[in-house]
């Protein structure tokens, strides 16, 4: 599919960590009887609103559950504490990513669709019957 809108640089950088994320869960090799898992998984850092967001809660109840689950948390430079997501948590925040960028696209092309659909009704059929060999 080409892409209309490319989208942010932000957006850009996180389907690329998604799936480099993914690769590396997948290339999970077995060493010695044990599972080695040497995959390094990009750091994300989220404001309480923001993991709000992601588990489908108030402000308040990410920061809870930022506290019970034991995330990293850090006050930022811009004054909003945000929280490091942990390796499972990573990888939702990136599949809903990714899941809504799809979604943008799809619906663009789905509109596109709909506008090329209505500019051919528009016009009249002016192709002429053709002659065929059996007639003529």
């Amino acid at each position: 599919m080409i892409l209309q809108h490319p989208g942010t640089k932000l957006e850009k950088f996180l389907i690329v960590a998604m799936t480099n994320v993914k690769q590396k869960i997948r290339n999970t090799r077995k060493h010695r009887g044990r599972t080695v898992e040497a995959q390094r998984v990009p750091q994300i850092w989220l404001t309480y609103e923001e993991l709000a967001a992601l588990m489908d809660c108030d402000a308040i109840s990410a920061r809870d559950a930022a506290m019970a689950l034991g995330l990293d948390r850090r006050r930022s430079r811009d004054g909003q504490t945000r929280a490091k997501l942990t390796p499972p948590l990573t990888d939702a925040f990136l599949d809903r990513v990714l899941r809504e960028h799809i979604e943008r696209e799809v619906a663009a092309c789905a509109s596109t669709l709909r506008a090329k659909h209505e500019q051919m009704a528009m016009q009249p059929a002016v192709m002429a019957p053709r002659a065929s060999a059996a007639t003529g």
